[in-house]
């Protein structure tokens, strides 16, 4: 074993130095001399430890007794009392210097070891500790722990930055809890300060970029609210019904029910000025109905509501029929609104009803093939178109002829054939066709059935 002799670095033991273990080695097989050399070698290096000397005196004891030679002593002569108490004394010395070395070795080597691992628990507990207290957000306990960490560590570098970062959190916990508060009053500037400035710190804290998302988009709620207002305050209804839907889409229940309301009032307002400019336009009054319709799906019982629409789609109606030429259809449908509302479209209603009555009669006669029910409906148009237009000659005319034909009905049903032929008569000379040739089948029968016929008025 290669020998070592430099002197001792700073805060090695003799335990430690390389000679002492080479010393211990020549002990183990049995060379005190070799190890004794080494002890003294070790004892120059390390001159004031007594654990070192005693070791060294003890070994250099040992050599010494086993070197010693035996004394011949007589058989028959007891052995020296002095010599057994010398012998007793050394082995109660060396009782006592291994007990002391053992208690020294004790003390410098296991006692330390044992504190040292203490510590070690104690540091990493409070390391522990202190890392479930961030995981949980206890910021003041996690600052409170770390400290301690610090006081057993100084200059720690991790309790430090934990500190840091709990002042911090706990810092960001404060000023959430103001943005929340700012926020439940409805006070969304100072909230929406708040949470910027805490997502500007703390990038995707808590749930912070979904309330500023929130509050960014109840500003742009509100915005739009205050613009329709202003659009309706100056009768803009277009484009106040375009902010208030864009509202309804972007959040329902946001203000639900004063956008309703407005929305409500102004499809009603619309509707009605649309109903008053129309001047009878099918397609103005198809548009009035789908604002009343809006309207409506808001309050469906409004009763002024329903009857406006009602009587905008009658018109639309009798202005369909009046179209494809179904003018009894037309004049039914336009009379029901004139029931409602006389003066419903101005003068148009008027207007449609007067041109409408004379087709409607002529519609009457011309589908009626004799029949009287029929023909008595045709009366009735002649009678109110002659009630607008008292002069007109034609429809004079024409309801003299219907007149007379349903005369001449009245008498054939009563075999009354003379008066028949009389009522028919004349009617055939003018319009030997009417009612598609039952006019003329029927004055025909009549004047067969007569005993004594009017030949002037019979046909050939």
């Amino acid at each position: 074993m290669t020998e070592s002799n430099e002197p001792p670095a700073d805060g090695v033991t003799f335990e430690e130095h390389p000679l002492y273990h080479e010393a211990m080695e020549q002990m183990a097989q049995g060379n005190d001399k070799g190890a004794i050399a080494k002890l003294q070698e070790l004892a120059e290096l390390f001159p004031r430890e007594p654990l070192l000397q005693d070791l060294l005196v003890r070994t250099e004891l040992r050599v010494a007794l086993a070197d010693q030679k035996p004394i011949p002593a007589a058989h028959h002569e007891p052995a020296p009392v002095l010599r057994r108490v010398l012998m007793m004394l050394l082995a109660l010395m060396i009782v006592l210097v291994v007990i002391t070395g053992f208690v020294a070795a004790y003390a410098r080597l296991v006692t330390p070891a044992k504190e040292s691992y203490r510590q070690e628990m104690l540091i990493n507990s409070l390391r522990q500790e202190g890392q479930v207290r961030l995981e949980a957000g206890d910021w003041v306990g996690a600052q409170e722990v770390f400290g301690r960490l610090l006081t057993v560590v100084p200059g720690d570098p991790t309790a430090e930055a934990a500190i840091v970062y709990s002042q911090q959190q706990e810092a960001l916990d404060h000023q959430y809890v103001e943005a929340v508060a700012a926020q439940q009053r409805d006070d969304r500037t100072t909230a929406l300060a708040l949470l910027r400035q805490i997502e500007a710190q703390s990038p995707g804290y808590r749930d912070v970029p979904q309330r500023i998302k929130k509050l960014e988009e109840l500003d742009a709620l509100e915005a739009a609210w205050q613009q329709s207002e202003n659009e309706i305050q100056v009768g803009n209804w277009a484009e106040a019904i375009r902010l208030l839907n864009q509202i309804r889409a972007q959040d329902p229940e946001y203000r639900r029910a004063q956008v309703e309301e407005q929305l409500f009032r102004v499809y009603s307002q619309m509707a009605r000025d649309l109903i008053n400019q129309a001047g009878g336009s099918v397609e103005v009054l198809r548009q009035a109905l789908s604002y009343l319709d809006q309207a409506l799906a808001l309050r469906p019982t409004e009763r002024e509501l329903l009857d406006e629409r009602r009587l905008a789609s009658e018109f639309i109606a009798a202005e369909e029929a009046a179209a494809r030429g179904d003018w009894a259809s037309a004049v039914n449908r336009w009379e029901g609104v004139r029931n409602l509302r006389s003066d419903y479209q101005g003068g148009v209603l008027a207007d449609r009803l007067a041109k409408a009555y004379p087709q409607a009669a002529r519609q009457r006669i011309a589908e009626a093939n004799g029949n009287v029910s029929v023909l008595n409906q045709a009366i009735r148009y002649l009678d109110k178109a002659l009630a607008l237009d008292p002069n007109n000659q034609e429809l004079i005319e024409e309801k003299r002829i219907v007149t007379e034909f349903l005369a001449g009905v009245e008498a054939f049903a009563q075999e009354k054939w003379d008066l028949a032929i009389k009522h028919w008569g004349g009617i055939y000379v003018l319009r030997p066709n009417y009612q598609n040739g039952m006019l003329e089948r029927s004055l025909r029968q009549a004047c067969a059935n007569s005993p004594t016929p009017d030949e002037t008025l019979c046909p050939p």
